[in-house]
């Protein structure tokens, strides 16, 4: 490359990038606008409602450590400090796995449970009205088979 010259960058086509585009404005906004929401209304972040959520939706209410991270599509590191801020403020219990003793267990606790159906009405009016308001089911339908293999694509690319 000469002294003048800008070096060559490689760029996505114009489909591409408008693609990209509107899925990183519409993942910067609902993160932006549930995170607010569920502050405002019961001082949780939307990392914090989605450990809730998963873990009442587990069998026993209660989920290893590495399944409850990997279903809320968090790194360990990010999840132990989430984990530890629930635990703190009585949300979670931190258990050994009765099964596997090399295993920790995180499990709701009533004063989880009881945040977490403070925070869910607005959480799901949040997500409806920037999500399945604007789409028909035909659409919303599509929208989620691409995500899933979207966000099959990216696990896999983790592990």
């Amino acid at each position: 490359m000469k002294a003048n010259e800008l070096p060559v960058f490689i760029e996505l086509n114009d489909q591409e990038t408008s693609t990209w585009t509107h899925i990183w404005a519409f993942h910067s906004g609902i993160h932006s606008r549930l995170d607010s929401r569920l502050k405002k209304e019961a001082g949780l972040s939307h990392v914090e409602y989605l450990v809730l959520y998963n873990l009442a939706r587990a069998g026993g209410r209660r989920l290893r450590m590495s399944d409850l991270a990997q279903a809320c599509h968090m790194t360990l590191s990010h999840f132990s400090r989430v984990i530890t801020r629930l635990e703190l403020q009585g949300m979670v219990a931190r258990m050994p796995d009765s099964v596997d003793g090399r295993s920790t267990l995180a499990e709701i606790t009533e004063q989880g449970s009881a945040l977490l159906a403070l925070a869910s009405p607005g959480f799901v009016s949040e997500v409806r009205s920037m999500v399945f308001d604007h789409l028909e089911p035909e659409e919303s339908a599509a929208l989620g088979n691409a995500m899933r293999k979207l966000a099959t694509a990216a696990v896999e690319r983790r592990n």
